[in-house]
């Protein structure tokens, strides 16, 4: 325990280490670098940010897919952070240091633990954030403590957001964000092997868009050898919000309401490349956002990147092969969807009243049986939050996992993240809200207990064992097994860690049971929403979408007037 106590007081200690900065170049067949080297738990670190992978994505560029950058002439300053890329940063500026926007923003950081070295051969990870697909920058995540607690090099990168990333109309396919993630992950793959890193033994992870992204990525044939592993936090390809439902139609309206109206649909996306930056973010943001039911510019079907939906992708013993080759980690937090009152009040209700006339009220019923029958507010209030994580996070999460086990190569395991949050939340929530993972990872100042201390180095170091092995387990680290369709073995990773099997077991059953039966009436038998094992190409592919989501929602509602 001595340990873990000098561990987290140098959590708190941190920001202070941060300040014991040196200046290093190093040179590297693209161009010279200079960088920082900082102690961090009495180990080196070097740092070298702001690295070009993309030429800017402006005027002829921009709605376009991204351009290698190549090398460059003088040394590079790679001392600090790059602008993110264009989006609304209100309320962010106490959070980050450079609080610039620009489309000038396709770079990715590199965090190196001990020294540089071409031969150190160190495993890599390659972090994607998240935020909607609507906001987000990768200088939020100081990978510092991941890479040096790991013992491996981590990159942080950046992508195009909102509007700008996912664009599609007229001649404009969409997508350019997956493209950037791509492009990145390729100059990971090309380069890495300068700054000391492994690139036969690359893990990319992610958290909500960002595990969305990860998981859209990790079934695309095309991508076989940029990475082998992949972890997804809190989201997966078959996440109901990891792809957009309305992008065109949102890309359309914003393009008329700029003056981009064409009579000609091959000359929307050419009048989109001129208009002015701050003009099509500030028409974007009139109407069109990220919220807790749909995210208005995402990744769509393409005919390209994405020519099937990711579940059509799956259930292809074909196009499957790549994703059943990679290790994977997928799990959630215990309270994905905390819902405050203020946006239950003001944001759900009004949008469930724009559409509860055309719903499926046998549904909304089934859900409030479900979920409403509870005897106290106190549970009625978690049966809430369950009622909408759960086809939004935890059931696409076992999903995936049983699509990905049998006939491949690649290992997987389940968790669920449950740690009590120290945020002030109401008595009833005792788990652990969306993103509260990320501190245990990227922001060890803000813990504060010995325990929460000692889950993080856990954390750490199953991921980081993952990376290096593809499997999670090493000495004096609480047993993990691995996830199979059996069993379904899981780990909740907790102060207290443990383990189970069939993770939610009835909740599971009853999205991927009993509602297809609802939507399918004639159906005399319950069926799985999952074939493991396609035999021909014609297949039922059941997806929550959107109204799904605004069945649930009205459920929520519907069992408020139940209980009162």
């Amino acid at each position: 325990m001595i340990s873990v106590k000098l561990t987290v007081l140098l959590y708190v200690l941190l920001p202070a280490f941060s300040q014991d900065l040196q200046e290093v170049t190093i040179s590297t067949p693209l161009g010279g670098l200079l960088g920082l080297r900082r102690k961090l738990l009495n180990k080196n670190v070097y740092e070298f940010k702001n690295i070009p992978f993309a030429k800017a994505p402006v005027d002829n560029l921009r709605f376009e897919k991204p351009q290698p950058y190549g090398s460059w002439d003088n040394t590079l300053d790679a001392r600090h952070f790059g602008p993110s890329c264009y989006q609304d940063l209100s309320g962010m500026e106490s959070y980050l240091k450079n609080t610039n926007i620009s489309e000038d923003c396709l770079f990715l950081n590199i965090y190196i633990p001990h020294h540089v070295s071409t031969e150190s051969n160190k495993s890599v990870m390659v972090w994607i954030h998240g935020g909607g697909y609507y906001t987000g920058q990768a200088q939020l995540y100081d990978a510092a403590y991941l890479a040096v607690a790991g013992d491996v090099i981590v990159v942080t990168i950046q992508y195009r957001l909102n509007i700008f990333g996912f664009f599609a109309t007229g001649n404009s396919k969409g997508n350019y964000g997956l493209w950037d993630q791509i492009l990145a992950i390729q100059w990971v793959n090309d380069n890495i092997n300068s700054y000391g890193g492994n690139s036969q033994s690359v893990t990319i992870f992610g958290e909500s868009a960002g595990a969305f992204s990860v998981g859209l990525l990790s079934i695309m044939p095309q991508n076989q050898g940029l990475f082998q592993r992949a972890i997804m936090q809190s989201g997966t390809a078959l996440s109901e919000l990891s792809m957009g439902s309305i992008t065109r139609y949102a890309s359309s309206q914003v393009a008329n309401n700029v003056g981009c109206s064409q009579s000609d649909p091959g000359k929307i996306t050419q009048c989109m490349k001129y208009v002015d930056a701050n003009v099509i973010l500030a028409e974007q943001g009139k109407r069109f956002s990220s919220s807790l039911i749909q995210i208005s510019f995402a990744p769509i079907i393409d005919g390209e990147l994405l020519p099937v939906q990711p579940k059509q992708f799956l259930l292809n013993s074909s196009t499957s092969r790549f994703f059943k080759s990679l290790d994977v980690i997928i799990g959630i937090n215990s309270g994905e969807d905390y819902i405050p009152k203020r946006i239950l009040c003001e944001v759900l209700v009004s949008d469930l009243a724009n559409v509860m006339y055309n719903n499926n009220t046998d549904i909304a019923i089934s859900i409030c049986d479900k979920y409403g029958a509870a005897l106290t507010r106190d549970q009625l209030s978690r049966d809430i939050l369950n009622s909408y994580s759960d086809p939004t996070f935890m059931v696409p999460a076992v999903e995936s996992l049983r699509l990905h086990t049998g006939n491949g190569n690649g290992k997987q395991f389940q968790y669920i993240f449950s740690p009590q949050s120290t945020i002030p939340y109401p008595e009833w929530f005792d788990g652990s809200a969306h993103a509260t993972d990320l501190n245990y990872f990227f922001f060890p100042g803000t813990l504060s207990t010995d325990e929460d201390g000692e889950l993080s180095l856990n954390l750490l170091r199953y991921w980081t064992n993952f990376a290096k092995t593809g499997d999670v387990n090493g000495v004096d680290l609480p047993k993990w097994e691995e996830y199979d369709t059996t069993n379904e073995h899981y780990i909740n990773l907790n102060i207290n860690i443990t383990t189970g099997q069939y993770m939610f077991e009835d909740r599971v059953d009853f999205w991927m049971n009993d509602i297809p039966i609802i939507l399918n009436p004639s159906s005399s038998t319950r069926r799985p929403i999952i074939q493991t094992s396609p035999t021909n190409g014609s297949h039922k592919v059941y997806r929550h979408d959107l109204s799904i989501s605004c069945f649930l929602l009205l459920s929520v509602v519907l069992c408020f007037f139940r209980s009162n």
